[in-house]
């Protein structure tokens, strides 16, 4: 890996693209340009909270939500190859602000406007039209004809519908086999542990080749490899969670935390 990428991941600056949108490399790495969006926009909301009048803050959301695929067209009408504007367009940090709105409106909505949330969310009408907007997407980004707009629009359609999924979970009608799901022993330790599988993950189709265990000429290799690649995963995060993460997480009772209205 390229000492200048060494440098980007250090400084979470890893989705900056260079001149001619060109991004530096990072070989086993490269998945960690998420991670970079996500701390910029974490270094970017608190300010934002502080310096936007509480009554702006849905207007804020929503221009956010919009700015992301806005972005995205400003990026697909640069000309440039079409690997390098779908890769753009789906790392710069502006282009994944819909998702990081979609949340925030999220959590506004759950704060200020729990009641109409709760009926918003509950509608069968609201379901059925999220459903079939995110189908359309999924459908459109497997069809290798669809041209840009499954890079413009899905990444927006994903986070509406997460968003959605997430509020059928915690503000249900009855206790359904959602929420059951959501509480299940299985979920809720896969959740404490992925940050580490995130991290991880992209690691252990080259851990494998390394060890000589790749042998893609049988059958049903691609399902052995996941299942292969996904036990490797789950094990190597569970550690992590135990011998790194918890101990970390400790820390936080080390600080005295004062709530504000």
């Amino acid at each position: 890996m390229a000492r200048e990428a060494g440098w980007q991941l250090a400084s979470f600056t890893l989705n900056i693209p260079r001149a001619g949108l060109e991004f530096q490399p990072a070989d086993l790495f490269n998945h960690f340009w998420s991670l970079c969006a996500e701390e910029q926009y974490y270094l970017l909301f608190p300010l934002l909270m502080m310096i936007v009048p509480a009554r702006y803050l849905r207007v804020l959301f929503i221009t956010m939500l919009l700015a992301g695929p806005l972005s995205r067209l400003l990026v697909f009408s640069t000309g440039y190859s079409a690997y390098t504007m779908e890769w753009a367009a789906n790392n710069i940090t502006v282009s994944c602000f819909d998702c990081f709105a979609a949340g925030s409106l999220l959590a506004w909505y759950f704060c200020y406007r729990t009641e109409k949330l709760t009926a918003w969310v509950h509608k069968p009408v609201t379901g059925i039209i999220i459903l079939l907007i995110f189908g359309v997407f999924v459908l459109l980004k497997m069809d290798q004809e669809a041209g840009m707009l499954p890079n413009l629009f899905g990444r927006t359609a994903t986070a509406l519908f997460s968003c959605w999924l997430i509020a059928k979970v915690v503000l249900p009608a009855k206790k359904g086999w959602g929420q059951k799901l959501a509480e299940h022993p299985w979920v809720v330790y896969i959740g404490k542990i992925s940050y580490g599988v995130y991290v991880f993950h992209h690691f252990m189709p080259w851990i494998v080749k390394q060890l000589g265990w790749y042998r893609p000429d049988f059958h049903f290799s691609i399902l052995v490899y996941a299942l292969l690649y996904a036990l490797m995963t789950f094990s190597v995060a569970s550690i992590s969670w135990r011998l790194l993460e918890k101990p970390l997480m400790r820390l936080k009772n080390l600080f005295a935390y004062k709530v504000t209205v």
